[in-house]
């Protein structure tokens, strides 16, 4: 994860992800995904929230305790472990 005081950047490797909640914001559809991992400690309820429309991945973003953390932002690395889990596990259904 990258700090945004530009104070640390942290490759983080997620695992146990899942759905938490899922809701529709217009023609966009929002899934919130819970996940285990190395997260900075200062992160007290870490989630992702995965925007999309249809079948297409638009915006992948860190929130904690279900706002948009304003501390730390997801490097693309983290963004793609999370893209990647949704096309295997949430758009196949």
């Amino acid at each position: 994860m990258i700090d945004l005081e530009f104070e640390d950047y942290h490759e983080c490797t997620f695992t146990n992800l899942h759905v938490k909640e899922t809701y529709e914001v217009n023609q966009w559809t929002h899934y919130v995904i819970a996940f285990s991992g190395d997260a900075p400690k200062e992160l007290v309820d870490p989630e992702a929230l995965v925007i999309l429309s249809g079948q297409t991945i638009l915006q992948v973003v860190l929130r904690d305790e279900g706002c948009d953390c304003h501390l730390f932002q997801f490097t693309e690395n983290e963004k793609k472990q999370f893209e990647q889990w949704v096309q295997q596990h949430v758009l196949v259904n």
